[in-house]
């Protein structure tokens, strides 16, 4: 498995390699894509740090008009954290509809990226697995071969 970074930096050596390997990805969908993930994730990480900020000021408030006023906000960025999530479930669904289905079974399951050797794993072992039973489909048999001396 690629991760986003290589293959920002290495754009055209993916997009070769996929058309070399008859695999239709949308390399720049992709991309773009994963940006707009990193984006959304940004804006969450910001709303959840700006949510902790204004529990540990709700602690310390001994003025009750300040404090409700603080709880008030708090609860408007808890709405906002839930729309981000699900927003970002959304974009992540996509990301993950946009790759191949050649790659798509070995990420079942994978959420995090420091989890991809789980999909690396499957993936090599689907390919042991192939390749073992083609290898014990083969038929060979004795006859005429062209070019044989």
């Amino acid at each position: 498995m690629l991760d986003a970074g290589f293959i920002r930096d290495h754009l055209a050596a993916v997009k070769a390699n996929c058309a070399s390997r008859n695999v239709t990805a949308d390399v720049d969908g992709i991309v773009a894509l994963d940006d707009k993930r990193k984006t959304k994730q940004q804006q969450y990480d910001n709303l959840k740090a700006a949510q902790n900020k204004f529990s540990d000021e709700i602690k310390v408030t001994k003025d009750a008009a300040h404090r409700t006023a603080l709880i008030t906000r708090s609860k408007q960025l808890k709405e906002q954290i839930v729309e981000v999530e699900y927003q970002l479930s959304k974009i992540e669904a996509e990301l993950s509809a946009a790759l191949p289905a050649s790659a798509r079974w070995a990420l079942e399951g994978v959420t995090e990226q420091a989890d991809l050797w789980v999909a690396e794993t499957r993936w090599w072992l689907r390919l042991e697995e192939q390749s073992f039973a083609l290898a014990r489909t083969a038929h060979f048999a004795a006859g005429p071969v062209l070019g044989a001396v």
